[in-house]
C-alpha cells in the first residue's frame, strides 16, 4: 500500500506559462482548431522542457515535474545546491525557446509547417524562487519526493497572472528570482502589481531584453529546423519583427549556434567580427545567419545539437 506524508523543505524554482487570450480563441475557433492549438502547446512545452529540465537521477532526493493541461504548462525543479541563478535563468531560456516554437514553429502531427498563423498563440510567463514543503510516497519500501506543496506555488501563480500587464517579453518574475540574476547578461523591467489574495502592490521585475546563448537548438529537430529558417529570414527583413522579445530571440538564436558549431573557422570569423565591428548585435547577426539556414546545413554538413 502506498502512503503520502509531508516531511520536510527544500528551495524550488517554480515556473507557471499560461496561453495568453486563450477565452477570447476558445470562443473564437472551432472546436478542432482550438483543441487543436492546445494539443500543439502541451507538446511543445513538455518535449523542450524535458530538454532544459531532465527527470531527476534520484527521486529520494531530488523532484521535478514538467507537464501541461489545458492552456498552462508548470516545471517545478527543487536544487539542493548553490546553482539558483543558473536555474532561474536556465527558465528564462526555455521560456524564449518555447516562445520562438510557438510563434514560428510547427504544429502539424507529422512535423509539417503550421497552416495558420502562428503569432496567434502567445504565452505569460511566472517565474519565482522559494521554499516548498516536500510529499514523500512510500513505494514497495522506499521513500520518493513525489510532489511539492506550499504557499510559494499559489505566489509563482500569481506572478504568471501578472504577465497580461507585461511590455515586452510578458516573461515576469518575482523580486525573490530577479535577485539572483544580478550578473547575468539579462534587462529587468520593474513594474508594480496587484496580486490577488496577496498585497495591493508587489514589486515584479519583467524580462525586456537579454543575451540567452545557450539555447537548447538541435538541426535534427523538426521544430527548430523551422525555428531557425524563420529567424535567418528574419535578420535580411527586420521590418517583419512585430513584437519586442524577437530581437533578443533572434541574436540569441545565432549566438548559440555559433557555440554549438564544430566548424572552428565560423567560430573564428564570429569572434574577429564581434571585436572588430561597429555593427551591433543584430548586424554581427545578419552577417552569420546564412550559415545557419538548412540548405547551408545540408551543403556543408553543418551540425549542431545541444545533446
Amino acid at each position: 500500500m502506498n502512503t503520502k506524508t509531508v516531511k520536510g523543505v527544500a528551495d524550488a524554482l517554480l515556473v507557471f506559462v499560461d496561453v495568453v487570450d486563450s477565452s477570447k480563441y476558445s470562443s473564437t475557433l472551432t472546436y478542432e482548431d482550438y483543441a487543436r492549438r492546445l494539443l500543439y502547446f502541451q507538446t511543445a512545452f513538455k518535449k523542450l522542457g524535458r530538454k532544459y529540465f531532465p527527470e531527476v537521477e534520484d527521486k529520494a532526493l531530488d523532484f521535478n515535474v514538467v507537464d501541461a493541461r489545458g492552456d498552462e504548462g508548470i516545471i517545478f525543479v527543487t536544487t539542493r545546491e548553490g546553482d539558483r541563478d543558473k536555474l532561474i535563468f536556465q527558465a528564462i531560456e526555455f521560456i524564449y525557446h518555447l516562445k520562438g516554437i510557438l510563434k514560428f514553429g510547427t504544429d502539424g502531427e507529422e512535423g509539417e509547417p503550421q497552416n495558420k498563423s502562428p503569432s496567434k498563440l502567445g504565452v505569460g510567463a511566472g517565474i519565482h524562487f522559494g521554499q516548498v514543503a516536500l510529499t514523500i510516497e512510500n513505494k514497495e519500501g522506499h521513500s520518493l519526493i513525489s510532489g511539492v506543496e506550499g504557499f510559494s506555488i499559489n505566489y509563482a501563480k500569481r506572478v504568471e497572472s501578472s504577465s497580461r500587464d507585461g511590455r515586452f517579453s510578458r516573461i515576469m518574475l518575482s523580486l525573490d528570482a530577479s535577485k539572483y540574476l544580478q550578473v547575468k547578461p539579462i534587462i529587468l523591467s520593474e513594474i508594480r502589481a496587484p496580486m490577488k489574495g496577496i498585497a495591493d502592490n508587489v514589486e515584479l521585475y519583467e524580462v525586456q531584453s537579454g543575451l540567452f546563448d545557450h539555447l537548447l537548438l538541435d538541426s535534427n529537430d523538426v521544430y527548430d529546423q523551422v525555428l531557425i529558417t524563420k529567424i535567418c529570414e528574419l535578420t535580411t527583413r527586420p521590418e517583419m519583427i512585430d513584437e519586442p522579445w524577437v530581437k533578443a530571440f533572434i541574436v540569441s538564436v545565432l549566438e548559440s549556434l555559433i557555440l554549438m558549431t564544430d566548424i572552428n573557422h565560423i567560430k573564428d570569423d564570429y569572434i574577429f567580427f564581434f571585436l572588430n565591428s561597429n555593427s551591433g548585435a543584430f548586424g554581427i547577426a545578419f552577417r552569420f545567419s546564412s550559415f545557419f539556414l538548412p540548405s547551408s546545413i545540408n551543403k556543408s554538413s553543418l551540425s549542431f545539437s545541444s545533446s
